[in-house]
């Protein structure tokens, strides 16, 4: 045995075997634990969760995204890459046109803590969403022929 196998021994609280029976033993009986039993039902399973973290706002609005995702009136709000092609003359506006979209959504089908939150809150959240998806205005505009360009690469059209 040596001077490391010692140390773990001690510091496990073994006893250090004597012959080689002995340490057969002590070892079968750390293998021969019995782990708790698991839980039987899913409400069990659920409380002994260890992140006990609710839904975030960009989960709530993730949910509604792919709901409004084929709602052609919000598809032009989310639809623009330059200022000169969005529905109200900026991104900026189009996106909280779209949260709007989000947040009436929302109310309707009793979605409080989304319903509540402020449509800037709501701006960003979508931002985050559309971005998690790919689909973020940034890389839409900078992809060329499916491929990522670097931002100085892609110019703005000629208004």
């Amino acid at each position: 045995m040596t001077a490391a196998e010692r140390q773990r021994r001690h510091r496990l609280g073994l006893s250090t075997p004597r012959t080689k029976q002995e340490g057969t033993m002590a070892q079968a009986e750390v293998l021969r634990r019995a782990p708790p039993p698991l839980p039987t039902t899913t409400q069990d399973l659920l409380a002994q969760r260890r992140l006990k973290a609710k839904r975030t706002i960009n989960d709530l609005v993730e949910d509604v995204v792919v709901k409004l995702w084929e709602d052609k009136s919000f598809m032009k709000f989310v639809d623009a890459v330059y200022d000169s092609d969005t529905v109200e003359g900026s991104m900026d506006i189009d996106d909280t046109m779209a949260a709007m979209m989000i947040r009436d959504v929302a109310k309707k089908t009793s979605n409080d803590e989304l319903a509540e939150k402020k449509l800037d809150v709501i701006v960003h959240a979508m931002r985050v969403v559309l971005r998690r998806y790919g689909q973020d205005r940034k890389e839409r505009r900078n992809t060329v022929g499916g491929q990522i360009v670097p931002e100085e690469a892609v110019q703005a059209p000629q208004v």
